[in-house]
């Protein structure tokens, strides 16, 4: 599912930017009733799409329960090297 950034709603109602209606419209094709995820203030919704022309306009379905952290918790070991071969192995870590 294709998901979209936006700074504001209003009632239950998001519009998207001028970039995000020419992907929405001409890239991706889309249709109305096709549902997208729509990230605001930290909170992901799915939208359904209710309005294509003249701007694309959708309505909020239900907010997703969205965990970002991960399940797996990973610990890298690594023994004492000079301090070169440290930066390297701290870049190639991240």
């Amino acid at each position: 599912m294709q998901r979209y950034f936006i700074t504001e709603k209003q009632n239950n109602q998001v519009t998207f930017s001028k970039e995000d209606n020419y992907h929405i419209k001409t890239v991706m094709r889309m249709s109305l009733k096709d549902k997208v995820e729509v990230v605001l203030d930290e909170k992901v919704y799915e939208v359904e799409l209710v309005s294509i022309e003249p701007e694309v306009i959708g309505e909020i379905v239900e907010e997703i329960e969205y965990q970002s952290e991960l399940k797996t918790k990973v610990t890298l070991v690594q023994s004492l090297v000079k301090e070169q071969k440290m930066d390297f192995i701290i870049q190639k870590a991240t």
